[in-house]
């Protein structure tokens, strides 16, 4: 019998049996049981974003990654649905660690069942951006709780990100993007088309530091900023002195980089700006703690423009001292202390705030 000579009520009934994911795609099947089913589906999204926020807001509680992570495998969360994912600043190779007892491993603490165990197994061993003689380790680093490992497994999994905040200390998830980005030049160097690649609406990356932390040095940032769609790159305390040089066939189309509270020596950010196509303009207001400038001279620059005039690359590297931005003691008297007050100034001085 079709589902369409069913009566609603019963069609109702059978929706609450069916994982969200097929829900939808039931729902898109015919203008008829779209219009029976839209009340379900409305209020199962309402109960997923409670779920989302729930594992990111409030009380902190273990594991975050992992959470979404399952919730995604499990077909309760479509991952289309996500497109902002913001990491914590000490989210790292560690596993979670209190200040009181750690938490038991992520096996009780969410209640994984056996099958969650074999999805978990066979998505990390069979990602296509994980290093296939490193995919066993990252899979027992996941099962015991480290958030890198659950990273590397989940952010290529997020087919509409937009925005992503990454942590400061994620060597393999850099690794990760790295091979994304290198997927996408092999096919656009040879004119085909980068069909299912994951971050084609990526736009945002941003890396969170703080409590002391030292933020991701410029070769983090290439990895990152790599990724074609990328067109601003916010940094937080970055120290950079020197540059190694950018991945093997990699570039850049990043149009905004803003180094917040950062002091990045001027041959750093010129070896980093070699790989990247512009236009572009690279903004850094420094950090006032201490004084830390990255030369005896103090303040030595704190723009960098690249532009193109007929064709030809243009790069200017200079310092126009705002005392706005650089008053000494700003970042330690003003109730505007928090880094995104200098980075939607700096984004309003360059009309560069409407990133579309």
């Amino acid at each position: 019998m079709s589902l369409l000579l069913l009566p609603n009520e019963l069609l109702l009934h059978i929706a609450d049996h069916v994982p969200f994911v097929a829900l939808i795609n039931l729902g898109a099947s015919c203008t008829h049981l779209m219009t029976v089913l839209n009340p379900k589906i409305s209020a199962q999204r309402d109960t997923l974003k409670y779920q989302y926020h729930s594992v990111f807001s409030g009380t902190y509680k273990p594991f975050p990654y992992h959470r979404l992570l399952l919730l995604i495998l499990r077909q309760e969360l479509p991952a289309m649905y996500i497109q902002v994912l913001d990491t914590d600043d000490s989210c790292g190779t560690e596993p979670w660690i209190s200040d009181s007892e750690p938490p038991p491993p992520p096996s009780v603490v969410l209640q994984i069942r056996p099958a969650d165990k074999r999805l978990l197994q066979t998505t990390t061993l069979t990602s296509p951006w994980l290093d296939p003689g490193d995919s066993e380790q990252i899979f027992d680093q996941l099962w015991r709780g480290y958030d890198d490992a659950a990273l590397c497994v989940l952010v290529p999994m997020l087919t509409n990100l937009r925005t992503f905040t990454a942590p400061p200390d994620a060597p393999r998830l850099e690794e990760v993007f790295t091979r994304i980005a290198k997927a996408y030049y092999t096919a656009l160097d040879s004119n085909t088309e980068p069909a299912g690649l994951p971050f084609r609406s990526l736009r945002i990356v941003s890396t969170r530091a703080g409590n002391g932390v030292v933020g991701i040095g410029l070769e983090g940032a290439a990895c990152y900023s790599s990724i074609p769609s990328v067109r601003r790159l916010i940094m937080q305390c970055s120290r950079s002195q020197r540059f190694a040089g950018w991945p093997s066939g990699l570039r850049s189309r990043v149009s905004e980089v803003y180094l917040c509270d950062s002091t990045v020596s001027a041959g750093a950010i010129c070896g980093f700006a070699e790989g990247i196509e512009g236009p572009c303009i690279i903004r850094m207001n420094y950090d006032d703690y201490g004084g830390d400038f990255p030369s005896d001279d103090g303040l030595v620059w704190d723009h960098y423009v690249i532009a193109s005039e007929e064709g030809t690359r243009r790069e200017r590297l200079q310092l126009k001292y705002d005392e706005d931005v650089h008053e000494p003691g700003f970042a330690r008297n003003s109730p505007e202390s928090d880094c995104s007050v200098g980075m939607n100034r700096m984004r309003h001085e360059c009309g560069l705030y409407d990133l579309e």
